[in-house]
């Protein structure tokens, strides 16, 4: 267990390691070491993947889809900000804006403003991103594209129901708005809704990553363009110009492990540790007002009256927790919801997490200090 004189990074949403993760990179790294035809591998141009790696691609993003995407369409990238990057390129013209969730991942804003792209925040409810305020938005602001995130919501931890999945590609096909899907979390839990995406898939770009469900370490994370054609029109303008392209190494390790089946005995492993992580933190918090998922990396923190998430991220620091305030998810400048996220996966044991967790409960039963209004 970790010092309770220590920092707990509770902010980041980074993944655990559990063993397999280091057995398997092991053992893979032994069968590359093995293989006469690395160093000619190791030399082959990855623009959009090889036909391997674009067609394992497309068999591991089959999981969520009901029919396996035509590997064509498929575009291996360098993480899931590299392929946002190509796609908002791509997709919001200058002079248009983005749409997207009032909430949302946190690198979103930083993402567009750099790639000068005004972003609209659209409401949300406990249910996801809301249909009327979405055609409102539409119809007030034009936008060229929506960023949603309806799986595991960062940060809010929901899943949006199939029906409003239907209702919000119905409305962005009435407005011709493309739909950039980041499905980041969805391969460790069961029984979910099919991605946004399938609703318009004419429309939609869809985002799945290795970072958020196998290991940040292996970066790589697969793009489905609604045709072959799009595909090629988006990714021409910086074929050339940015590192967005994932690694031959990456890409083929990648490969064997969508194969092989390691991937799957992975997320198993991955799923299971985020289930009793999130058992732990239900447990400490009790009646604390907070969403969650048991295959979620976070939690969702709504605080009493007598804080303020700002005053509470403070505070936190100060009892040596790092939490993310509201603020640090707004799409748009606004008043930020009175909650912070809990990063359940990012403390390295569940010891360390623990502390944590009780650094917070401490907090919620002390209220604040003078200085932040107590």
């Amino acid at each position: 267990m970790a010092s309770t004189l220590a920092t707990i990074d509770m902010g980041r949403a980074v993944l655990p390691t559990p063993p397999i993760v280091s057995e398997q990179f092991s053992r893979t790294f032994r069968l590359l070491a093995e293989n006469d035809t690395l160093g000619i591998l190791l030399r082959l141009p990855h623009g959009l993947g090889t036909p391997e790696s674009r067609a394992a691609g497309a068999q591991w993003i089959g999981r969520r889809f009901a029919a396996i995407p035509e590997p064509d369409r498929v575009l291996l990238t360098h993480g899931t900000q590299s392929a946002l990057s190509i796609i908002l390129r791509g997709t919001v013209p200058a002079g248009r804006v983005l749409a997207a969730e009032a909430l949302t991942y946190s690198s979103l804003r930083p993402l567009a403003s750099h790639l000068q792209i005004p972003v609209v925040g659209v409401e949300i409810d406990d249910l996801g991103l809301i249909p009327e305020a979405f055609e409102a938005a539409c119809i007030a602001h034009r936008p060229a594209a929506l960023y949603v995130n309806p799986t595991i919501h960062t940060p809010t931890a929901t899943i949006m129901p199939v029906t409003r999945r239907a209702e919000i590609a119905a409305i962005a096909r009435r407005y011709q708005v493309a739909v950039v899907e980041d499905d980041v979390q969805s391969l460790l839990c069961d029984d979910l809704p099919p991605p946004l995406s399938s609703f318009a898939p004419e429309m939609s770009w869809y985002v799945i990553s290795f970072g958020k469900s196998l290991n940040l370490g292996l970066r790589n994370a697969y793009l489905v363009a609604p045709t072959s054609q799009e595909l090629e029109r988006t990714i021409a303008p910086v074929r050339m110009l940015t590192s967005w392209g994932v690694s031959a190494i990456s890409a083929e390790i990648g490969t064997m492990w969508i194969e092989d089946g390691t991937v799957s005995r992975i997320l198993s492993a991955v799923a299971a540790d985020a289930a009793a992580r999130h058992a732990l933190a239900a447990a400490m918090l009790g009646e604390a007002d907070f969403a969650s998922h048991p295959s979620a990396h976070h939690l969702w923190l709504k605080l009493p009256r007598e804080w303020n998430s700002e005053a509470f991220t403070h505070e936190a620091r100060e009892a040596k927790v790092v939490i993310w305030p509201a603020e640090k998810f707004l799409a748009s400048p606004g008043r930020p919801p009175n909650a912070v996220r809990l990063s359940l996966s990012n403390p390295l044991t569940m010891g360390d997490l623990q502390i944590g967790l009780s650094r917070i409960v401490a907090l919620l039963e002390r209220g604040p200090s003078r200085a932040n209004g107590g």
